[in-house]
């Protein structure tokens, strides 16, 4: 997060960078990397560039990738990009909740604010810090912070009971719904405990110089456009 804000990355673009994270892991399960501090920034390091190379315009050189506690030569960098790529086989399209965000608010809620949507946004960066994005499917993941951005007291019937109510969202398993709406209710209060005890809560940067547009495609489709308006560099 702390390279995205310093280079003026998309969110998209460190999001993508963590789903290939857990998904690496997901395919190995290999402890020698897992035991290494310095394999782990590597592999970080390695995921966050393949991201920039597939969702940014402008792509820094490796050898500007670097982490406080390590430096890489670019030769170390591309070998463990290649490792990444040989281990998802090359799929690095991927799909995330910031496509489905728009739709769901449209749709959840009667009158979708603004302020709506931010929480949501921080919700969904929330969701890397208490979940394995693998497990759930980015639209379940967009379903949860827009009903958890508007209400944190549903229960598992009322979560069920506002999905069925949108023809979009029958094919969701409202289960993995209700799941990912509880486990980012508990990271949100998490948050307000350290919060009211004095405690930064973790700076994802996310609400920084960015303007959300909510608009509807030609086709029909409801999209969701983050663009960020201004660039802003770590002090």
């Amino acid at each position: 997060m702390q390279t995205k804000a310093f280079f003026g990355f998309s969110m998209k673009t460190a999001y993508v960078a963590v789903i290939y994270l857990d998904q690496f892991f997901m395919h190995r399960t290999t402890d020698s990397i897992k035991d290494k501090s310095w394999a782990i920034r590597l592999l970080s390091v390695a995921c966050l560039s393949l991201a920039v190379k597939m969702e940014e315009r402008k792509v820094p050189a490796l050898s500007e990738f670097q982490t406080e506690d390590y430096r890489f030569d670019t030769e170390a960098i591309q070998r463990m990009e290649l490792l990444v790529l040989g281990t998802l086989e090359w799929r690095m399209s991927m799909v995330t909740p910031f496509s489905y965000l728009g739709h769901f608010a449209s749709k959840l809620q009667r009158h979708a604010s603004e302020g709506v949507m931010w929480k949501a946004i921080k919700l969904v960066f929330a969701s890397i810090e208490v979940m394995n994005l693998v497990d759930y499917r980015a639209s379940v993941i967009a379903a949860a912070a827009v009903l958890a951005a508007s209400d944190e007291g549903l229960t598992q019937k009322s979560v069920k009971s506002k999905m069925s109510t949108v023809s979009s969202c029958r094919s969701l398993d409202t289960d993995h719904v209700f799941s990912c709406y509880s486990l980012l209710i508990q990271e949100a209060q998490k948050e307000k405990l350290k919060t009211s005890k004095g405690l930064a809560p973790p700076d994802h940067s996310v609400a920084d110089g960015l303007s959300v547009n909510s608009s509807v495609d030609t086709d029909g489709t409801i999209s969701f456009v983050v663009a960020s308006s201004k660039r802003r560099r770590l002090q």
